[in-house]
């Protein structure tokens, strides 16, 4: 039960700060949809094996966490169960891809672990990415950057009427 409410009041926390910074700003929420979607997708294509390109990602969830004064205590807080799922989605290649790589003194470091953590953290990058920009444009602006790009409608009301009873059905449960 109390998790439940902690959800919901998180939901309206989320809904506030939305909504305290989308008055504060002259950028359309059109611009930064289309920015996440570009990081999202560099994001994605890097290697199974290019870890140390992938860290230059991290300069653009700084800068954005400095610029949109996003805590990342809070955001942690938040996501910790959603960044399970790109753990236990990594988790697979280490069974599947066992080619050893090199050795760390006596302990084998094999593709599949190189490649577990590679998956891991582009999934973190992605889901603070998103996370970011939800903060930032909030559900209303997502939807008005959707419809600028001529998402068909139904698939925006469903999204918009879906996050607004989420909280109905969060305390219904």
């Amino acid at each position: 039960m109390n998790q439940l409410n902690e959800a919901v009041k998180a939901l309206h926390e989320i809904d506030l700060e939305s909504g305290k910074r989308r008055k504060n700003t002259d950028i359309h929420p059109l611009s930064i949809l289309l920015v996440t979607i570009c990081y999202i997708g560099v994001t994605a294509s890097f290697g199974n094996y290019d870890m140390p390109k992938l860290f230059s990602m991290i300069i653009f969830l700084i800068a954005g966490g400095i610029l949109y004064d996003i805590s990342l205590k809070n955001s942690f807080r938040r996501l910790k169960y959603i960044l399970l799922f790109p753990l236990f989605l990594g988790a697979a290649n280490l069974v599947l891809d066992r080619q050893i790589l090199w050795y760390l003194g006596k302990i084998p470091i094999t593709s599949g672990m190189v490649s577990m953590v590679t998956l891991f953290i582009k999934g973190v990058f992605m889901v603070y990415a998103t996370y970011f920009m939800i903060i930032r444009i909030g559900i209303e602006g997502l939807c008005l950057a959707m419809r600028a790009i001529h998402v068909p409608g139904i698939l925006i009301t469903q999204i918009t009427l879906s996050y607004r009873y989420i909280i109905v059905l969060l305390r219904e449960m």
